[in-house]
């Protein structure tokens, strides 16, 4: 039962991460004059600069030569990479505002990826690289 328990959290620590991504919300970046192959050219150089910054701030997460319980593991630890993926998702975004991106968040703060999410009134939040300001949607065009 224990080893059965031992490769568990060594599953979960791999997978963890991978869950975590996969069931986060598509973030749309928008910028006055950036079509879509240069929003996804600025992104990917983005999400390459912050998985460099991360490595360099906390180290690889793999192998991990710590322990479970007093025993040696060569999995890496679930509290490393989600804290390292964490800081790779906070510099990307800041390196993407920092190009002149901002993200549209609705009232309940999901990222509005499209006009047809929003209705006259809407409150919504515009977050740019040195602070954001909630606005109130109009009329389409």
């Amino acid at each position: 039962m224990e080893n059965h328990s031992i490769t568990m959290r060594k599953i979960l620590s791999f997978l963890l991460p991978m869950i975590l991504v996969a069931c986060s919300t598509a973030t749309r970046w928008e910028k006055p004059g950036a079509d879509e192959a240069k929003t996804d050219q600025d992104r990917a150089e983005c999400r390459k600069a912050a998985e460099q910054e991360a490595f360099r701030q906390g180290g690889a997460p793999f192998p991990y030569s710590g322990s479970w319980y007093g025993r040696p593991s060569t999995a890496a630890s679930p509290s490393v990479d989600t804290d390292r993926l964490g800081t790779e998702n906070k510099l990307a975004a800041f390196c993407m505002k920092s190009r002149g991106y901002a993200l549209v968040r609705n009232a309940e703060g999901a990222v509005v990826t499209r006009a047809e999410q929003v209705a006259p009134g809407d409150r919504l939040r515009l977050e740019f690289v040195d602070d954001s300001v909630e606005v109130r949607a109009e009329a389409g065009q």
